[in-house]
């Protein structure tokens, strides 16, 4: 496996790139599980179920980012997201999924550069793919 810096780090929202605002994306990948374990057993038994995604988003605050993140929220529409963690050259990984806006915050610390931070959750297939 190549190592990847995550400087190239992309990311889409339709053909809107956000990455251009931001300096850090965390994706976590979770799959819930129901206990199976029945009497007599020294350990637990599970079994897997269903899987989702989220992408928590953090940058530089600017109007542009600010309008686009807080109307896509509003709306409640789902939006083609395309994640490329490692850049979009050949044989890096993308990821594609539709996702909801489900929350936008702004920080105006006083010594400090502003800031905002959104997460985007996965609301259907999460495809990743290698480029």
């Amino acid at each position: 496996m190549a190592a990847r810096h995550g400087k190239n780090a992309q990311l889409f929202m339709g053909s809107t790139e956000l990455s251009t605002y931001l300096d850090n994306i965390d994706r976590s990948l979770d799959t819930d599980t129901s206990e199976t374990t029945t009497f007599g057993k020294n350990f637990k038994e599970f079994l897997a179920g269903l899987s989702g995604q989220t992408l928590s988003c953090s940058g530089i605050y600017d109007p542009t980012l600010a309008s686009t993140i807080e109307t896509a929220q509003v709306a409640g529409t789902a939006w083609t997201f395309k994640y490329f963690p490692g850049g979009s050259a050949s044989g890096q990984r993308q990821v594609s999924f539709p996702g909801l806006i489900t929350n936008y915050s702004e920080s105006s610390p006083v010594g400090d550069r502003g800031g905002a931070t959104f997460e985007i959750l996965a609301s259907g297939t999460v495809t990743s793919t290698t480029l």
